[in-house]
Order: structure tokens, then sequence, then C-alpha cells
């Protein structure tokens, strides 16, 4: 009953706006092209919409809840991030409804129990990631050995480093930190690429320039960045497969 007074449209706008001014940090961890085109916000809304209709039976959510949890793991989401999302939650649900204390609290224990899950998912993931052969935990330091130009809008990055490279399932992907700062001089969000190639001594992704849908929007960051500034030899941050 508590869920259905909640409107989760009115809710996204106000939780990312609040949270971003009040832990900028944070925006490391959302890609902000995706906040533009709204379609964060609407997983977010959806995410929201789905956990309320199922907080009786949470074993629905298993399956969504696996896939989001490899996600944040892509991005080493910490226990440590779940307050901050819970507070600006909370912060925008009171900013968005007429909504007494009991309904607050309320989210605020369906929401600690979600984290929960969370963390104890991701953990399972963190550590089989650590304990596989040439595995890790979160980022690790790779070299870019061998950067091809493939094409006009297609560049390959080899990435080799000195212990074991992991094993390869098809559809694997990692994800990259660019190290590139925005505005507020935070670091940008890292990218998920799809390994192009793989072998025992090297992982390949091959990266298609993003070029601006309008002339007054700029090209893809992160694409420009693996074009045009990565160098042979550049250390790289990346995620396990």
């Amino acid at each position: 009953e508590t869920a259905q007074v909640i409107d989760s449209g009115k809710i996204v706008n106000c939780f990312y706006a609040n949270m971003f001014a009040n832990n900028k940090n944070v925006k490391s961890l959302f890609n902000q092209s995706h906040q533009r085109e709204g379609s964060q916000p609407k997983a977010l809304a959806d995410a929201i919409c789905a956990y309320a209709v199922n907080i009786d039976d949470l074993s629905v959510l298993g399956p969504a809840v696996t896939r989001i949890a490899h996600k944040h793991c892509a991005f080493n989401i910490q226990p440590e991030h779940y307050p901050i999302v819970g507070e600006s939650l909370l912060g925008a649900i009171k900013e968005t409804h007429d909504v007494n204390q009991l309904v607050l609290d309320c989210w605020g224990k369906a929401y600690g129990d979600l984290a929960e899950v969370f963390v104890n998912v991701e953990e399972e993931i963190y550590t089989s990631h650590e304990e596989a052969v040439g595995g890790w935990r979160g980022f690790k330091k790779w070299t870019v050995a061998k950067k091809v130009v493939e094409s006009d809008c297609v560049t390959s990055l080899y990435f080799t480093c000195d212990d074991t490279v992991p094993l390869y399932l098809p559809g694997n992907y990692i994800t990259v930190k660019s190290g590139l700062l925005d505005e507020d001089d935070v670091e940008i969000a890292p990218r998920n690429y799809s390994l192009s190639d793989w072998s025992t001594d090297h992982l390949r992704i091959s990266v298609k320039r993003e070029l601006a849908p309008e002339p007054d929007m700029s090209d893809g960051v992160h694409s420009t960045w693996v074009h045009d500034v990565v160098q042979e030899g550049d250390k790289v941050e990346i995620s396990y497969p």
C-alpha cells in the first residue's frame, strides 16, 4: 500500500539532480550521456516500480538483480555507495510527494533490504572474479600494446599485462576508464566495450567513433579518447571481463 502513493516518474529527475549536486564524486559512476538521453532515469523509475510491485516476493526480481549486479561490478560499485543513493532517494520522495514519516520509514527499510541484497550478490561476483584464473577485483592497469586504425571510423586497442589473461566467453565485455575529467573535475564514467578478440596474451576492443548527432553537440568523449588520445604503451585501467 505504501508503494501505491509513490509516482516514480516524479522522483527520478529530482533524485539524480540532488545526488549529483550533493555528491559530485558519484557522477563518475553514472554515464552522463544516458542521463541526458533519459534512458538511465527511466531505468531507475522502472526498477522502483518493479520493486514496489514485488515487495512481498523479491524472488521474482532475481534475474534482474543478477543482471544489474553485474553492471554494478563493471563500474566497481561498493557498499559505501548505497547509503548515498538511499539518502538521495528518500530526499526525492519527500521533495516530490506529500507523504508522512511512516511512508518514508517504510521506503527507507525497503531500500535498505534491497541494498543488502545487491551488496551480497556483488560481493559474490567480485570474489569470483578475484579467484578466477588471471582474475582481479575492480579495475587493473593493462598496457596498450598495439593500436590499430581499422577504418575511418573504427580503432582497435590491444591490451596486455604481465599476468595470465583471463578466459574469454562469447559476449564478454570490459569496462574501460579514460581518466578524463568533466567540468566539475570529476572523472567521467567509464565505458563498456565488447571484446572483439582474445588470446592467451591479449584482450582487444574495437571502438567506433561516435560523431555528434547535431552540429551544436560534441563527438563522443570516450570514442574520441580512444581514436585520438590513447597511444601504444599507455597504461589503462580495465575491469575483469
